[in-house]
């Protein structure tokens, strides 16, 4: 029986460290992109500031729409589309028409290397059965 608790506690453990490894990663990547974006797209730093809290902005209400399980797949990818659609109209609004030229144009380069789509709004399957 200790035995079972030990295994459970090694896998608790080390599944918890896989997941800060992850995240980790993850936050190292997005500010890579941002660094990148700062440069690339000369930004002062309150064009950045402002982009940050709008980015934030948009990552709660995608949240919320993606988790809304009232919400229709095609529901769910109209909503995107929309608060997508607002996002670029606030930016419009931060960014000079030089910047948002060149935000365009990086958007297209990442969006050809198979960055667009992502997991998208489909539920993840687990590993056990079917459910998502």
């Amino acid at each position: 029986m200790k035995k079972i608790f030990a295994i459970l506690a090694l896998v608790a453990g080390t599944t918890s460290l896989t997941h800060a490894q992850d995240s980790t990663g993850s936050h190292k990547v997005k500010m890579e992109k941002m660094k990148e974006m700062r440069s690339e797209l000369n930004l002062t730093k309150s064009q950045e500031a402002v982009m940050k809290e709008q980015n934030a902005a948009f990552r709660d209400k995608a949240v919320a729409i993606r988790d809304d399980k009232s919400l229709g797949k095609k529901e769910k990818k109209q909503k995107m589309a929309e608060l997508q659609n607002e996002r670029n109209d606030k930016m419009s609004t931060v960014l000079n028409a030089d910047q948002m030229k060149k935000m365009k144009e990086m958007r297209m380069k990442n969006g050809k290397k198979g960055h667009k789509g992502g997991k998208g709004m489909e539920p993840q399957k687990s590993a056990v059965g079917n459910q998502p």
